[in-house]
């Protein structure tokens, strides 16, 4: 049986069966909390239409969309798309899958799936199944993820010459101005409210502020992750990583452990000691604690960026899957995206001129 989900009670009232089903893929980006934070953030431009796929009581598949507002149309995307995160779809079984790209399919909207594992069952699945609407896979573009070897000195060993001598540098700067100390903690209910206020303090005091994507600029983005720490602060599995100076916390990473690794969700370094490099800092030795947690992989997340590579790296690809339906929804879907990508390249074209 198909059921949409259009309102936040119902979602939050589907928790019991989606962890059931969340044990095929144990990714927070998958998670009931990370979907319900998202429907409660950004419920006003995504409104959630999460495709539940029932077997009796227990799910079989399940997609956390919503419909959001695109030119003179709607189209259907992921609910947390505005956090530009991999993603993917839950499902049980390959049959599973191709019931629930069906029953989307039926539903007769234009569809945009961000950040799909590139070569996975969803993307192969949205090629074969296409029957009814044009399908467009996207470029590949990849993230990062660090391969974490058993022990502590195992992982200084797999570092450059470069990388360690860049690591004793930036401490040494550090210490110069204070007291270094790195703080590891659990987050629950009586600390994550004082995290939230490092973690946006800390990450609105630099670049991401000029650039305007820091979380004080992006309310909707600070609400998610509010939500997201409040319904998963009982879980226990909420890292929070600080880096200190003189006792003024100077970096900071949130974290997410699951299924032996641990996602990073959210980064940020106060600009002004940057020439310590003490997101690099912490970040080495937000690893040291993985290790002794017993973790394997430290997921970067995001896009991939070259100050990640001082690690031992494994490379993921994703892919983003657009399909447009024989309709007048599909149609105004593909106008718009053929419109923005031609204005895309001509500003291109303009900035290099």
């Amino acid at each position: 049986m198909l059921e949409i989900i259009r309102d936040l009670p119902r979602l939050e009232a589907i928790a019991g069966p989606w962890h059931e089903l969340a044990v095929h893929n144990p990714a927070p980006m998958v998670g009931h909390e990370w979907a319900v934070a998202a429907g409660k953030a950004f419920g006003k431009k995504t409104v959630p239409a999460v495709f539940a796929l029932w077997d009796g009581p227990e799910l079989r598949a399940v997609a956390p969309l919503g419909l959001s507002r695109v030119g003179l149309s709607r189209r259907l995307q992921f609910l947390d798309r505005e956090l530009q995160e991999p993603d993917s779809l839950l499902f049980r079984d390959r049959k599973s899958l191709e019931d629930l790209i069906d029953a989307i399919a039926r539903h007769g909207q234009a569809l945009a799936l961000y950040g799909l594992p590139h070569g996975g069952e969803e993307e192969a699945v949205l090629r074969d199944r296409r029957g009814g609407s044009l399908t467009f896979c996207g470029r590949p573009y990849i993230s990062h993820a660090a391969l974490l070897p058993p022990t502590v000195a195992q992982l200084d060993e797999t570092l450059s010459k470069h990388a360690r001598a860049m690591l004793r540098r930036g401490l040494k700067l550090a210490q110069k101005q204070g007291d270094v100390t790195f703080s590891m903690e659990t987050l629950d209910e009586k600390n994550r409210e004082a995290f939230m206020e490092d973690l946006v303090r800390v990450e609105g005091s630099g670049w991401k502020r000029k650039n305007g994507t820091s979380l004080l600029d992006l309310p909707d983005q600070r609400r998610f992750y509010e939500h997201y720490l409040e319904l998963k602060a009982a879980s226990g599995t909420l890292r929070a990583h600080r880096m200190l100076i003189a006792d003024k916390v100077v970096a900071i990473r949130l974290g997410a452990v699951a299924g032996g690794r641990l996602y990073e969700l959210k980064i940020g370094y106060d600009d002004s000691f940057r020439d310590c490099s003490p997101g690099i800092l912490l970040t080495h030795e937000s690893l040291k604690a993985e290790i002794a947690e017993g973790l394997s992989v430290h997921e970067f997340l995001g896009g991939a960026e070259d100050w990640q590579k001082r690690w031992p790296l494994h490379v993921n690809r994703h892919v983003t899957v657009r399909r447009y339906p024989y309709n007048v929804n599909g149609a105004l879907n593909l106008g718009q995206d053929v419109l923005d990508r031609v204005g895309s390249r001509v500003l291109r074209l303009v900035r290099r001129g």
